[in-house]
């Protein structure tokens, strides 16, 4: 698909948001192409609305949020196919990861089977897109793979599954108003002098890049980005909370739910509905806790620090056979007490 000067464009980002800054407002206005700004619920009055904007200002290419994706999936199969979506072209993804079946969904019944997707993987600190399907060089892209950098940049993929950038780009960011040295702690000097983008990424057998979510502690629900430690203070002010730690799970709708793991000084019935109400009065409803898991101890490293990634893997290959979850959570070397996991597999069955 050509961009020429009639083409319709449509993301639906807040303007509030980089997405909305780069995507919304800069690049299609330098592009001298029409932009469709949306302001209000995508589900108001019905989400019939979103596929109404797209029949009757024949958008062309329509770039949004897996969240919205998986909303329309699981409000809109019945009635999709009555609306005229021929007028568009090519579809985009952006925020967070795709999932394949939401992939799908975009593909065959927005897309119509025809339409190009571009899954873009880039952040608030990188100002633009650094990863993206790009037809040219690839005609087929792999559902829920960002597939390559885009020219000019360059990745890899450390030994312990993060993503990092190893080369400059026009759009990233330069430093942090008032605080420069936090800046490169944060960014470059974890990452060896390369940037750090705190997700991890994988890469499949033809080299291809998959973002499978964030290493750090940041949450996107629904898309909106906590903080873990935010949640964590909330938790901690509940009296027979010893130790927390929030990881996420992966959720149809919300991308990321939140799930806490607690040290108890004793056992509680109404944990869970007691630290809810805290987490509701502090932060609000949308940072309510999704499971909660007791156990003696939080699997930590010789420095003390929790190892969240055995966490997260925990949560997310709950339902696995016991030897088969071992596989998945990966190397464990780092670990101050090996015997932890044991206690970890038992909370994972405790009531709670």
């Amino acid at each position: 698909f050509q961009i020429e000067e009639n083409s319709v464009y449509w993301c639906t980002a807040d303007i509030g948001w980089i997405t909305g800054h780069s995507y919304l407002s800069y690049a299609p206005l330098m592009s001298g192409i029409t932009s469709i700004v949306d302001e209000g619920s995508f589900n108001y009055p019905h989400y019939k609305k979103v596929f109404n904007v797209i029949e009757k200002y024949k958008v062309n290419v329509f770039y949004t949020a897996p969240t919205l994706i998986r909303m329309l999936a699981g409000n809109c199969d019945d009635f999709v196919d009555d609306y005229s979506l021929e007028s568009l072209k090519v579809l985009g993804s952006v925020g967070e990861p795709i999932s394949d079946e939401a992939w799908q969904w975009y593909f065959e019944k927005v897309g119509k089977n025809r339409c190009y997707i571009v899954d873009t993987w880039w952040q608030t600190e990188t100002g633009s897109i650094v990863m993206s399907p790009q037809k040219d060089r690839h005609p087929h892209p792999v559902p829920s793979y960002a597939m390559a950098p885009l020219d000019g940049l360059d990745v890899k993929i450390d030994e312990g599954g993060s993503l990092l950038i190893t080369t400059p780009w026009p759009s990233m960011a330069r430093g942090i108003y008032g605080d420069e040295n936090r800046f490169f702690e944060t960014y470059f000097k974890e990452g060896g002098g390369f940037y750090l983008t705190g997700d991890g990424a994988e890469k499949n057998s033809d080299g291809y890049i998959r973002v499978t979510g964030r290493l750090d502690d940041v949450l996107n629900v629904a898309g909106h980005r906590l903080s873990t430690a935010e949640i964590e203070s909330v938790i901690a002010e509940h009296p027979l909370v010893l130790e927390a730690a929030v990881v996420g799970r992966s959720d149809e709708i919300k991308g990321d739910a939140p799930v806490a793991w607690l040290v108890l000084s004793k056992k509680s019935e109404n944990i869970t509905k007691e630290l809810n109400e805290l987490i509701a009065k502090e932060i609000g409803k949308i940072a309510l806790l999704k499971e909660v898991y007791l156990v003696s101890d939080l699997p930590k490293t010789r420095s003390g620090k929790i190892m969240r990634r055995i966490l997260r893997k925990m949560v997310e290959n709950s339902q696995l056979p016991k030897e088969k979850l071992k596989e998945e959570l990966g190397d464990l070397s780092t670990l101050s007490q090996a015997e932890i996991i044991h206690d970890l597999y038992q909370g994972l069955s405790l009531p709670r």
